[in-house]
């Protein structure tokens, strides 16, 4: 039994299949948000947004040839042709790219594999100890963080 406190509160629940009103409900915020975003695209690019709507806004991905000639970007190019129009655009000829990349360490790589060996921490809760596993989210006042 579930318990709610509105019709809607549990519809994209996985314990059961969404009613026809609920399907409606949510291809309508769906379709809400599509037709922003065409709208959008339409306005600052300057195409026409039914011409959009037939064609390419379909949820397609497209090359960048194909997105050129369907003039959604102005340019094709590498990643430092992005950064030389960046530091245009910016008016900031020496602004310098610092790149920030993810290491993989042999345990992060086989930890994918099996358990994590992160240390766990433990919170004491006024009515108990909790211990926190590592790869969870918790929410907790700032009073209670490590």
């Amino acid at each position: 039994m579930t318990f709610k406190s509105g019709k809607f509160k549990d519809m994209l629940s996985g314990t059961r299949e969404m009613t026809p009103e609920e399907t409606a409900y949510v291809q309508g915020l769906v379709m809400q948000s599509y037709g922003r975003f065409v709208g959008i695209v339409a306005t600052a690019r300057k195409l026409d947004e039914q011409v959009l709507r037939k064609g390419v806004a379909d949820g397609r991905i497209l090359s960048g040839t194909d997105a050129f000639a369907a003039k959604l970007v102005d340019q094709l190019g590498y990643i430092e042709d992005a950064y030389k129009k960046a530091r245009e655009l910016g008016e900031v000829p020496d602004a310098e790219i610092v790149l920030f990349k993810r290491t993989m360490s042999f345990e992060k790589f086989f930890s994918i594999f099996g358990e994590s060996r992160a240390a766990k921490i433990e919170i004491e809760m006024p009515w108990r100890k909790v211990a926190l596993e590592p790869g969870r989210v918790y929410l907790l006042p700032a009073f209670y963080a490590p």
